[in-house]
């Protein structure tokens, strides 16, 4: 018995070791939220982008605004400090607005100050400088009274600064509510302590991977910590529901992680770059996952009995499937409409909170200055006469969305446009033409972009003004996610299919285990659809990242019931682990609702209905459908 115990502690020690290492390699971890890595690296919009910034150098600006200051503080410490930085690196100048040849429909007021700052692009995939950022934050840290910072790439630190907070209180409230929620239902100091340990190994054996393979966490991947920490628990609990006996559930745990892997692994076959960054993060999480637990459960290294709370009388009873027909019916009836009404949507502003002072620069910016969002369009002049081009340039400025205008026909005809950015370097017929929008989704841009369309079909012929620069980017990142959506999800549902084969093999049984997987996750996407929420940087791993959790319970089920030879057996045996898991897994995604940003609320508030969906398809309804369908056939392994 001592020598037991002593084999227990060697094994807890070594994985505390291996944990506190995590610890050290916390801050080499990288954070990421850029536009490239939602496209594929070999888009034609990215490749034209690339084209854009070698003929007119850059669209990239930020916007500094002084806020009633005193003048002559103004001009005697502010302005020598606005023109310091025309010397700091890849700035290509700094003017004063309204710039010279703009038209604009805002008018500044006389108390504000306001500055552009053009800058060179890091590269034709990332246009952001946070170094230059944080260069004039540092430049403007001491000032008297207040001013504002504005530009997509403030927008996108603030996001990688939110990340990177936000993945770590979610870690942390995560942890309390597991260890409070393990404290009231394991009753166990030593269960607890093993629970835990497996659960921490997971998300660490995930951050060594990040730090291994440069992989930088994004929005997207914030979450991932916390569901790894929760879903971690499911071979935990089912060991735990089996007295700590791990031999009694190794082969469905194998299976399981098989299923879950597959389920990121749908992922690795996508286009775009974040999604596979998911798929590998999410797999070494989950291999984490068995790894920890068989260093720490198996064979049986601590006996365990669950409370009587948890455990399923003997007497429970199936709900025959005619009683449940209607219902199923119905919930059909209404997951089919919903799932037509899921869109893809990506909006930078919907992420951060509205107290976030990025945000707040952004409103101000916006107030006084007016939009700054640059929509570029280039004008082929030996196709297009100028006549016509002004009187295209007059009609896409009466839109409302558009807040000003640079147009190469505005210059004197003795100024160097090439020098300015608003003739091609390689082609001296064709001019550049910048209009200024607000910052909006990408629905809203493909839309704005429509009516640009309109009005052109209205002015040319054949050839028409060209769309390029950033905005080619981001408008096609909404379809981009869509379509990678919908491919992984089809691959995942083919694995599960491809893994409940294998491990059934009986087509009947094979087929009703999948109804009762593909009911929760397009229930839960149809709801998405209802309640307009859309695919966006956090939501568009839900369907396979969810379907690869869901499966697991029922695989334990099966794995019970082919065992067992019936269904009161299945449930006796397979229940407990069942509910413990999927209200560990509750409360892990509860724990989302409570984050200031929306897409995350929304992730959370999905997931904990997928996860209840799942269960009561697992508990009630799979046992129903065998009853009618299998029946007294011979099914026992």
């Amino acid at each position: 018995m001592k020598s037991f115990k002593l084999d227990l502690r060697i094994r807890l020690f070594f994985m505390v070791c291996y944990i506190c290492g995590g610890y050290f390699i916390l801050q080499k971890i990288t954070y990421d939220n850029s536009i490239e890595r939602w496209l594929p690296a070999d888009s034609e919009a990215i490749e034209d982008y690339r084209l854009f910034l070698e003929d007119f150098d850059s669209d990239a600006l930020l916007i500094i605004a002084f806020q009633n200051q005193d003048s002559t503080y103004f001009q005697n410490t502010l302005l020598p400090k606005v023109k310091s930085i025309n010397d700091f690196d890849n700035v290509i100048n700094v003017s004063s607005w309204p710039v010279k040849y703009i038209q604009y429909k805002k008018t500044k007021t006389p108390k504000e100050n306001v500055f552009i700052v053009k800058f060179e692009p890091k590269s034709h995939v990332n246009p952001n400088r946070p170094e230059l950022i944080d260069k004039i934050k540092k430049l403007f840290s001491a000032i008297k009274g207040d001013y504002h910072l504005a530009g997509t790439g403030v927008i996108h630190q603030a996001i990688n600064e939110q990340t990177q907070n936000q993945s770590s209180l979610y870690f942390f409230i995560g942890l309390v509510v597991l260890t409070l929620l393990l404290v009231v239902v394991l009753k166990s100091f030593i269960a607890i302590v093993q629970t835990l340990l497996v659960a921490l190994a997971s998300v660490v054996t995930m951050m060594y991977t990040s730090v291994i393979f440069g992989i930088p966490i994004s929005m997207a991947l914030t979450i991932l910590p916390v569901i790894l920490l929760f879903y971690s628990t499911s071979i935990s609990m089912h060991v735990l529901s089996q007295r700590g006996d791990f031999k009694k559930v190794l082969r469905p745990s194998i299976w399981v992680v098989a299923t879950t892997v597959l389920g990121f692994a749908s992922f690795l076959f996508s286009e775009i770059t974040l999604l596979r960054d998911f798929a590998i993060l999410g797999i070494s999480g989950v291999m984490g996952v068995l790894l920890a637990a068989l260093w720490i459960f198996y064979p049986k290294t601590h006996p365990f009995e669950l409370t009587n709370s948890f455990k399923v009388s003997k007497k429970t009873r199936l709900i025959p499937f005619k009683s449940l027909r209607i219902i199923l019916i119905i919930v059909i009836l209404l997951t089919i409409p919903g799932l037509f009404l899921l869109k893809s949507e990506i909006y930078s502003l919907s992420v951060l909170t509205e107290k976030n002072r990025a945000y707040i620069d952004h409103t101000y910016v916006e107030s006084v200055v007016g939009p700054y969002f640059p929509v570029e369009f280039t004008i082929d002049e030996s196709h297009l006469e100028r006549p016509l081009v002004i009187g295209w340039i007059h009609d896409v400025y009466e839109l409302h969305q558009v807040g000003a205008v640079i147009s190469y026909h505005r210059f004197p005809s003795l100024i160097d446009k090439t020098a300015l950015g608003y003739q091609s370097k390689s082609n001296q017929n064709i001019y550049r033409v910048t209009f200024f929008v607000p910052l909006m989704s990408t629905s809203q841009g493909v839309k704005l972009i429509q009516e640009i369309n309109d009005i052109s079909e209205k002015h040319f012929g054949i050839y028409q003004p060209k769309l390029t620069g950033f905005m080619t980017l981001y408008t096609q990142v909404s379809s981009k996610l869509l379509s990678a959506f919908r491919n992984s999800l089809g691959l995942a549902f083919s694995f599960v299919f491809v893994v409940f084969f294998l491990f059934l093999r009986k087509l009947k049984l094979v087929l009703l285990a999948m109804l009762v997987n593909v009911l929760p996750i397009a229930a839960m996407l149809s709801l998405m659809g209802w309640l307009g929420i859309r695919l966006d940087m956090v939501t568009i791993p839900i369907g396979c990242m969810l379907l690869s959790m869901v499966v697991d319970d029922t695989i334990h089920f099966m794995y019970w019931y082919t065992k067992q030879g019936d269904l009161q057996g299945a449930i006796l045996k397979s229940a407990p682990g069942i509910i413990l898991t999927s209200a560990v897994i509750c409360s892990g995604f509860v724990v989302l609702l409570f984050s200031s940003a929306p897409p995350i609320r929304y992730f959370g508030f999905l997931s904990v209905f997928a996860v209840f969906a799942a269960l009561i398809c697992d508990m009630v309804l799979l046992p129903s459908l065998i009853q009618k369908f299998i029946g007294n056939e011979k099914i026992r392994k």
